[in-house]
């Protein structure tokens, strides 16, 4: 069975969805937590991201840039 992820993403957001648990609550805390000690510990000033779902995320992260 081959799943169609254009499809199931836009059908998802077309009817009031969101990218799911991970981009929201403890787990975006927890992941956000994770990303932004890689950030600090590397010096990283801007970044480039993919698969960014609604853009939830990308809320939690400490970067001068994020394109």
């Amino acid at each position: 069975m081959t799943i169609n992820t254009k499809k199931f993403w836009n059908d998802r957001y077309i009817s009031g969805g969101n990218s799911g648990k991970g981009s929201y609550g403890n787990l975006a805390i927890f992941k956000s937590d994770i990303i932004n000690k890689f950030i600090i510990e590397n010096n990283i000033k801007e970044c480039c991201e993919l698969g960014c779902g609604d853009g939830n995320q990308l809320n939690l992260l400490k970067i001068d840039n994020i394109l």
